[in-house]
């Protein structure tokens, strides 16, 4: 049974939640913001198409293996702290990428912000112990909601961005931003005992670090063409094997780095498959609307914009993205997680039958993104509040941790499955058709009703 952590105090309550979002804000947008800029990065280094690629798959990786460890850290040692060094750790990564000219350096930065991608659960975590259940689901519903934010805003604040300055002002502006969250952090936010004395399993983290490389590597490299499909298959095949002897492993322990025992539980089972269908969902609108605004026009798809325009397409999904935490927490204290979660997976099933249609006019491109976009995020603040309620109070940075990474392991899928699509089925220098994005959607409409299944079957009625 769960008891709560004595909760800590801030001399300015009123700003703990806002700082604490402006955490998740900063540690998504920092993953999105850099994905328009790929087509120009293997000229700015001189580098090959596939080598420029890792720019955003170096962050991808280290923040699928780091959001588990530092959940695992914060637990242990203290959630603030660990969030402080992760924005620390964010700021000098973007200050190297900014003064980048060669292709390592910049993926040294990259390398250090992805470990900003377990913040948001960390976050999350902290405030379960600072302010217990009883404001549990409209803060929690908020910070998942800063995912969405940031990844929606990350596209159009690139596209602003670069018409007024350079690629690098990015990189100076996320950097500064981290290091002035980092100091408002200690000032504003309170922190909380750690509430386990857990010895660091290394084997456990170790294993699930080999598991990660060896499945999400070859998606990755599979994406860009950098790996034939038979590689990737052994690569891949001997990463479930392993995973298959590391839950084994962990399952035997007493203090192990993940507790696969929770997973018993069906709602953080059933939790966690929905943080991947999420996550595939989530990639693939998100790479469908950039896709058909940048592709040339044509009679069934393609809408022939720059960046810029691209992100004014996107600007709708950025505003609702906004509001909807707020929706979603509002609906988290009336009716529960479950009903929460079943609306915005309902809503977001519906939004993909637009999605398929409208791809010619850019009114209604932008309209569909934002249901679509609205109705993820809906989704996505309601989730954690369901595994945080049923997850011991001692593993809550672990489980959201986990719960992060469950997420990544979707986006990185549908990655893969949506580069395949458009780089077999679109033309960006001729006209094409609209089958690769009904593929897309089509698939991000399966990804729902699975979701949607397992939630009504798992989640406790309240």
């Amino acid at each position: 049974m769960m008891t709560a952590a004595r909760p800590g105090h801030s001399s300015h309550p009123a700003l703990v939640l806002p700082v604490l979002g402006l955490v998740g804000v900063i540690g998504t947008l920092m993953q999105t913001m850099v994905l328009p800029l790929l087509p120009q990065m293997p000229g700015i280094f001189g580098v090959s198409p596939s080598a420029a690629s890792w720019i955003a798959t170096s962050t991808m990786l280290v923040g699928a293996i780091g959001a588990p460890l530092f959940g695992w850290l914060g637990d242990r040692f203290g959630l603030r702290g660990m969030i402080v060094l992760a924005m620390a750790l964010l700021a000098v990564g973007s200050l190297l990428a900014a003064v980048s000219d060669r292709l390592w350096l910049m993926l040294l930065g990259r390398v250090l912000q992805g470990f900003a991608v377990g913040t948001i659960g960390l976050s999350m975590a902290l405030l379960r112990q600072i302010w217990g259940p009883e404001r549990l689901p409209m803060a929690v519903g908020f910070m998942s909601g800063t995912i969405g934010i940031g990844a929606s805003l990350g596209v159009p604040l690139a596209g602003v961005i670069v018409e007024i300055g350079s690629w690098r002002t990015i990189f100076w502006i996320v950097g500064v931003l981290a290091g002035l969250t980092a100091a408002l952090i200690m000032v504003f936010v309170p922190g909380a005992k750690p509430l386990s004395r857990k010895r660091f399993d290394f084997i456990g983290a170790l294993g699930l670090g080999l598991v990660l490389m060896l499945l999400m590597l070859p998606l990755t490299m599979l994406a860009d063409g950098s790996l034939s499909m038979m590689h990737g298959a052994l690569l891949m095949g001997a990463g479930f094997v392993i995973l298959s002897l590391w839950a084994l492993f962990e399952v035997r322990l007493p203090q192990p780095f993940v507790d696969i025992r929770l997973f018993r539980l069906p709602v953080i089972a059933g939790s966690q498959f929905v943080a991947v269908m999420l996550g595939f969902s989530f990639i693939t609108n998100f790479m469908g609307t950039i896709t058909v605004t940048q592709m040339p026009v044509g009679p069934d798809a393609g809408l022939g914009l720059s960046v810029l325009g691209t992100g004014l397409v996107h600007l709708p999904a950025s505003l609702v993205s906004i509001i909807t935490p707020t929706l979603a927490g509002m609906l988290l204290r009336v009716r529960g997680a479950r009903v929460a979660v079943l609306v915005g997976l309902g809503a977001a099933a519906l939004s993909c039958v637009g999605r398929m249609i409208f791809l010619t006019d850019p009114v209604m491109v932008a309209i569909a993104g934002m249901f679509s976009s609205g109705a993820l995020n809906f989704a996505f603040a309601a989730l954690p509040v369901a595994l945080m309620m049923a997850a011991p109070i001692d593993q809550q940075g672990s489980v959201n941790g986990v719960n992060l990474l469950c997420r990544q392991v979707g986006s990185s899928s549908g990655s893969v499955i949506c580069g395949v699509l458009i780089a077999s089925l679109i033309d960006f220098n001729g006209i094409s058709g609209a089958g690769a994005f009904h593929a897309m959607f089509g698939l991000s409409l399966i990804c729902s009703l699975a979701a949607l299944a397992v939630v009504a079957r798992s989640f406790p009625k309240v």
